[in-house]
């Protein structure tokens, strides 16, 4: 009776152990079917201690490509081939400039999500901490879509895209944080910053009054190239009957008793113009280089260049006749934008310290064998 009790008691045992096993196999494999299962992350570097994982960079990288390739083919007229990323314009490849950016772009990136933890507004800046918040993000989108509710931006966000998104929602929460202490806004830090971005942000348009002598290259509507030739031909000689001192209003009355005899037929035309808060609108599109030249109040005598003003179908160049500076827009009725403008540039300034402050590690050779096609 005892010999059988004690049998029983090691199958049982044996039972026990082989429905734990089974119940461990099953475990794995239902991990290994899971898709939402992801394995485990190779790290390029560490950036204080925050591992920055292969994905992450290679998202940076392809953030920081096309900026890299424009500025290779317009400092150096790169060719952009199968050994662009691998040749040497001065001593630097276009692969160590992309890998550096990008590690700079990682860096602001980390220290964001490391500042929007410590704020309480996110729970974990880590890699697997916003592909989390991704995948809680597009089941949102997909809820609001199946109950017809607007979605704005994608239906569904991959990697590259929810990154910049998400990165632009936490910088809102953060500006306003940071303005209640690092970053508050004094009246003087206000004043100061109005005084930097005035000339290019809060001038106001003054006034030129100019002649714009011209000469139209169309016939019935359509450019000609003759007609352009002599147009531009006559514009020359106009120009240097300027220089040799005659008078540009005694040339403009001459080319209105010439016109006003021709008619439609005359080549040359001439009119007194100006460029003021009316008028600015249409010469900064149609023909930015002369509201570049007049905004500025030129001094009476000024004559521009010859322009192709191509929306009217003529060349034309402008004798300034006189000009009043424009001032500026007050500090007082500008100050809710200069707050704006101030706050940006301080969060800028606030971040670029802590990425350049970061100790960066790389981590074994990741980095340096990571290439671009």
């Amino acid at each position: 009776m005892v010999a059988y009790k004690r049998k029983s008691a090691v199958v049982l045992a044996a039972a026990y152990v082989l429905g734990g096993l089974l119940i461990l196999l099953a475990c794995a494999a239902w991990f290994v079917g899971r898709t939402d299962a992801r394995p485990e992350q190779s790290v390029v570097a560490e950036i204080d201690g925050v591992p920055v994982t292969e994905e992450e960079f290679r998202w940076a990288l392809a953030r920081e490509r096309s900026g890299v390739i424009e500025q290779f083919k317009r400092t150096y007229g790169a060719v952009v081939d199968k050994a662009f990323w691998q040749r040497e314009y001065e001593g630097v490849t276009p692969l160590e400039t992309v890998k550096r950016r990008a590690l700079d772009a990682v860096a602001r990136m980390k220290v964001q999500l490391r500042l929007a933890e410590r704020h309480g507004f996110i729970a974990d800046a880590s890699y697997e901490g916003l592909l989390l918040e991704m995948e809680r993000e597009n089941r949102a989108r997909a809820k609001s879509l199946a109950a017809g509710l607007p979605v704005y931006g994608p239906s569904k966000f991959d990697q590259a895209d929810f990154f910049d998104f998400y990165l632009g929602r936490l910088t809102v929460e953060l500006k306003d944080k940071l303005a209640e202490a690092e970053l508050a806004m004094t009246e003087e830090k206000l004043k100061r910053h109005y005084e930097e971005v005035k000339d290019e942000l809060f001038r106001l348009e003054g006034e030129t009054r100019f002649y714009a002598i011209s000469a139209s290259y169309r016939i019935d509507g359509m450019e000609d190239e003759e007609r352009k030739r002599e147009a531009a031909s006559a514009l020359d000689e106009i120009r240097a009957r300027l220089a040799a001192g005659e008078a540009a209003g005694d040339l403009v009355g001459e080319l209105g008793n010439v016109a006003s005899v021709a008619g439609e037929d005359s080549l040359l035309q001439a009119a007194e113009e100006r460029l003021d808060a009316a008028s600015a609108r249409y010469y900064y599109r149609a023909l930015p280089q002369l509201y570049e030249l007049l905004a500025d109040a030129p001094e009476p005598g000024f004559v521009a260049p010859i322009l192709d003003d191509m929306e009217n179908g003529r060349y034309m160049l402008a004798v300034v006749i006189g000009s009043e500076a424009g001032g500026y827009a007050s500090f007082e009725e500008s100050k809710d934008k200069v707050r704006q403008l101030a706050m940006e540039s301080a969060y800028v300034e606030y971040v670029d310290k802590l990425a350049e402050e970061a100790q960066i590690v790389m981590i074994g050779e990741m980095y340096e064998e990571m290439t671009l096609e």
